[in-house]
């Protein structure tokens, strides 16, 4: 690569998440200080970010859950039907819109002002069939792995167990999904030269795709 050609890289969804919540940690978010040190990175010309639609769909859809997530934590104990009741009223509905809209413009507006080192997908940007082909291929020949957590109550983190059968820890599946590889080839045809994450599930795909893949801790 020339002197001339910066260096492009596409950042996955928890970097874009970790950056537009500020200091806080939320679960597979990570860690705030990579967040900040990657756009960091890019404004002090390392190299360019390259941003797609599809990353802030994804975005804006985990900040409302994540919203949403941490609205419920706060509640004090109530019953089922006075979760109904709060769920259906509008004024959780606009705290939720408001708080993951705001942390969403912060993204937008952050990326769209400066031009120098963040890249925008073009609107005119066209996408082959091909893209999710190799998506298909890269799932197929990719398995993740087995772990056992036990059971948390979602306010607390306590552990628990299920009141009918007494089970307190469940199998559950890890690797990369769908949205996953589909951004890693969206990076692959936007001409990037690395994709930034911090999901350590993409070190099984990490030689089966032609660009580097960095995973960050």
């Amino acid at each position: 690569m020339s002197k001339s050609a910066i260096e492009k890289v596409y950042i996955d969804t928890n970097i874009l998440i970790n950056y537009a919540l500020g200091k806080e940690k939320i679960g597979k978010y990570g860690d705030f200080a990579i967040a900040k040190k990657v756009f960091e990175d890019a404004i002090n010309g390392n190299y360019k970010i390259v941003i797609s639609n599809f990353l802030l769909t994804e975005a804006l859809h985990a900040l409302r859950d994540i919203a949403t997530r941490s609205a419920f934590k706060e509640l004090s104990a109530v019953n089922k039907e006075q979760l109904v009741k709060i769920a259906n009223s509008k004024e959780f509905g606009e705290r939720i819109k408001k708080e993951s809209y705001e942390a969403f413009t912060k993204i937008v507006d952050k990326v769209t002002k400066d031009p120098e080192h963040f890249l925008i997908e073009s609107a005119q940007q066209a996408y082959s069939g091909e893209i999710f082909q190799n998506c298909l291929k890269t799932l197929t020949e990719t398995f993740g792995a087995f772990r056992v957590f036990k059971y948390r109550c979602r306010r607390c983190h306590k552990h628990m167990k299920c009141d009918d059968c007494n089970t307190s820890s469940e199998i559950v599946y890890r690797g990369v999904n769908t949205p996953d590889v589909t951004h890693l080839f969206i990076s692959i045809n936007l001409g990037c030269d690395r994709f930034l994450t911090m999901d350590k599930s993409f070190s099984k795909i990490s030689k089966k795709v032609p660009i580097k893949i960095e995973i960050l801790s």
